[in-house]
């Protein structure tokens, strides 16, 4: 017990001690202090580890506190320790401990660093608590907990008006969410009379009566909601594109190891409840393909390095999306899994090459060369080729690769053919940044950066982690989910033509981009790429939805806002000073005034006397 409050209490400590002892120590001490709290917290989850397959045991709860117990109603802060929570974890406090290290090398120069290292210390023990919860209200504790560090970390640059209204929008279309997930947690205690998970999946395994209710189907439809907007699916998007005005650091945290990959493991925790409403999981096949389709799609045609990465997130998950929508779950948290590794290497990365070329983030005008920094070229390279799922080294092959085999195992030929083409979209984009970023040489003022421990240790574990090293690191959860996963002929033949398609691909790109072979001359083509790339730059406009819906927000909040016994103190002192100009409109001094004025109220005072 003590190792799990080990674990989640660490990084609560750490955030603590950097708010509160900021002025008395300088900022190496603090990092200091923050980091051995983060890298406690990750030998606990390790140690876990250890203990959990030394006792071979399905789970264990730990019950720390029966907080509220009246008649049948009870609220228990308990914990479950199982292989789905213990991968999260290990996963979470591993990548973020990284993220914090390289961090201490990107900002060491902002003056509110030690603010920074103390809302990811808050972020990751948040998400902790979220993927260890053994109850629902804990559980949405933890979800309203990220929400917030994230909005935090979004909102850093807050001296820049767009950067706050930027962070407010995501902050907003994230909260759809948390309405949705609400509902769900009190419909789920309105069924089932308890907010304990193990609790509620032993009734559903003992009692078959909650097949086909109309109540469930209600509750999944809510969590569905819920889980696609905290992870960025479409039509609930706009926001993760909006989220990268923050540090690119606090980018890597998001996209990786904690906000949007939280509703894809919320889907993974409650599967049981998901398997009582079969026709759930089309849903959530339809909304996997769009957003594969459309997040490549605007990853094409976008610009900006850090939007690129952004829709790739939002392909990306759709894939586990897809996979969850075919029963393939253990593929899911293993694409999860390798996306935040690969994905966490890209953005660290991506800092190094931002710096360098004086914060531009166009990739039409940045560039990069190896003489300059061998370790970032190769690190964003391999990232970039795990993204597209380059055959045989790379990490991203192995985990996409396990999703498409399982979807034409279960016979979805339509959503496997969307799931190739997503693979062919992402290939497309990935080598359009690899060619532009370091086959270009611009003449663009370049800042002279220097490396240290901390820029690169992280780069090189994660690279390593990235290639198929990575494949033996990360857990197999096919007995967990009863998933279990047999490679033949059939999936090697597969891996070899999805192989051939990618690097058809990349070949296909580098003659456009080098030779200019295909649609040089072609007005037509050029108008329909200005179509396109308008129609995705508005986000197939939902980003015009979402800004009225914002817009909508801030005219009733600035209404209701304002104290209400406030306005009528001041509605009351407007009233009489009114009255008062009124009653000095009369006091002219004029004789002749007064006695008009007393005779004009003498006689309607007789007159109502008469009537």
């Amino acid at each position: 017990m003590s190792i799990i409050l080990s674990t989640i209490l660490c990084p609560i400590i750490g955030f603590f001690l950097l708010i509160f002892l900021k002025k008395l120590f300088n900022k190496k001490i603090l990092f200091f202090i923050g980091f051995f709290s983060l890298f406690i917290s990750f030998l606990s989850s390790l140690f876990c580890l250890y203990l959990f397959n030394k006792l071979n045991k399905k789970y264990f709860l730990f019950n720390i506190w029966n907080l509220i117990s009246i008649d049948k109603f009870k609220f228990d802060i308990s914990f479950l320790l199982d292989e789905l929570s213990l991968s999260m974890l290990i996963m979470i406090t591993g990548i973020g401990i990284l993220i914090y290290s390289f961090s201490y090398w990107y900002m060491h120069v902002e003056r509110e660093l030690i603010k920074f290292f103390s809302y990811i210390n808050l972020f990751i023990s948040s998400m902790s608590i979220l993927v260890l919860a053994n109850n629902f209200l804990l559980i949405y504790f933890g979800w309203e907990s990220v929400g917030i560090c994230s909005y935090l970390l979004v909102s850093f640059y807050n001296k820049d008006v767009k950067n706050v209204f930027h962070s407010m929008k995501s902050f907003l279309i994230s909260k759809i969410s948390d309405v949705f997930f609400l509902i769900s947690i009190l419909l789920i205690y309105f069924c089932f009379h308890t907010f304990n998970i193990v609790e509620i999946f032993n009734i559903i395994k003992f009692d078959k009566s909650y097949e086909n209710l109309y109540l469930i189907k209600l509750i999944c439809m809510f969590l569905l909601l819920s889980s696609i907007s905290k992870s960025a699916q479409y039509p609930f998007h706009t926001w993760l594109p909006n989220a990268m005005v923050g540090p690119t650091p606090a980018s890597a945290l998001i996209h990786s190891a904690t906000m949007v990959t939280s509703g894809v493991y919320l889907i993974s925790r409650l599967r049981n409840i998901f398997l009582l409403y079969d026709n759930i999981f089309y849903l959530l096949c339809l909304i996997g393909s769009f957003s594969i389709i459309f997040g490549s799609m605007s990853a094409i045609f976008n610009k900006n390095i850090k939007n690129i990465l952004a829709y790739s997130t939002i392909s990306q998950i759709g894939y586990m999306f897809l996979s969850i929508g075919v029963k393939a779950w253990n593929c899911a948290i293993f694409h999860l899994i390798s996306h935040a590794i690969f994905k966490s290497l890209i953005f660290i990365s991506s800092c190094y090459i931002i710096l360098y070329n004086n914060n531009e983030q166009n990739i039409f005008k940045i560039s990069f060369q190896k003489k300059k920094n061998v370790l970032v070229y190769f690190s964003f390279l391999i990232g970039l080729l795990s993204l597209m799922s380059f055959p045989i080294i790379t990490l991203g092959f192995y985990s996409k690769g396990e999703i498409l085999y399982k979807i034409i195992e279960s016979k979805n030929y339509v959503f496997f053919l969307i799931a190739v083409f997503g693979a062919i979209l992402t290939t497309l984009y990935t080598s359009r940044l690899i060619f532009n970023i370091f086959k270009t040489k611009n003449k663009l003022f370049k800042t002279n950066l220097y490396e240290n421990f901390f820029h690169d240790v992280p780069i090189l574990i994660l690279m390593i982690i990235s290639t198929f090293f990575g494949i033996f690191i990360i857990p197999d959860l096919s007995n967990f989910f009863s998933d279990f996963f047999i490679k033949n002929y059939f999936y090697i033949l597969l891996e070899i033509v999805f192989s051939l398609i990618t690097v058809f691909t990349i070949f296909l790109y580098f003659s456009i981009f080098t030779k200019k072979i295909i649609f040089k001359n072609c007005s037509v083509y050029k108008k329909i790429y200005i179509f396109l790339e308008e129609i995705f730059k508005k986000d197939l406009y939902f980003n015009s939805f979402y800004n009225v819906l914002e817009k909508l927000y801030n005219y009733f909040s600035s209404i209701f806002y304002k104290d209400i016994y406030i306005c009528i103190i001041y509605f009351i002192s407007k009233f009489i000073k009114y009255v008062n100009k009124f009653f000095l409109l009369f006091h002219s001094g004029n004789l002749q005034t007064y006695i008009l004025i007393f005779f004009v109220i003498s006689t309607f005072i007789f007159t109502l006397i008469i009537m």
